[in-house]
């Protein structure tokens, strides 16, 4: 899957990513897009990390969260962008095979911000202990 990762790092994904910062109806249209897929059997190697993806980008989405990087936020954005997009390094309508390359995408782009999820589930954890 070589060519997804090449493909995710082409800058494409980046360059649409930035254009939904700030923009509140496109980052509510990605986040209700994304829904769709959270249940697919494709995503079961990756669900944890998509799950806390997603809950990421709510929290910074609603300003619940604000101690991010706005560089790592950006790819998170261009990751979920990458696994809605019908148009991608294999297309989606292949079954299976064509969300292989959308797993690929989230886990590489979640292991590159292992420290920026790291941070965030422990300020995840902490408003749980603070409002039960």
């Amino acid at each position: 899957m070589d060519e997804a990762i090449n493909d995710f790092n082409s800058g494409k994904w980046m360059v649409k990513a930035e254009s939904f910062v700030g923009n509140k109806k496109k980052m509510r249209s990605l986040l209700d897009s994304i829904m769709s897929y959270m249940n697919k059997s494709a995503f079961k190697p990756v669900i944890d990390k998509l799950r806390l993806m997603v809950a990421y980008l709510n929290d910074v989405y609603k300003g619940y969260y604000t101690d991010y990087s706005v560089k790592n936020y950006i790819i998170v954005i261009a990751a979920i962008i990458y696994v809605v997009s019908p148009i991608d390094a294999v297309p989606d309508l292949l079954p299976i095979v064509g969300l292989t390359d959308d797993v690929t995408v989230i886990g590489a782009a979640f292991m590159s911000l292992r420290k920026e999820f790291d941070k965030y589930s422990k300020w995840r954890n902490s408003m749980r202990e603070v409002n039960g």
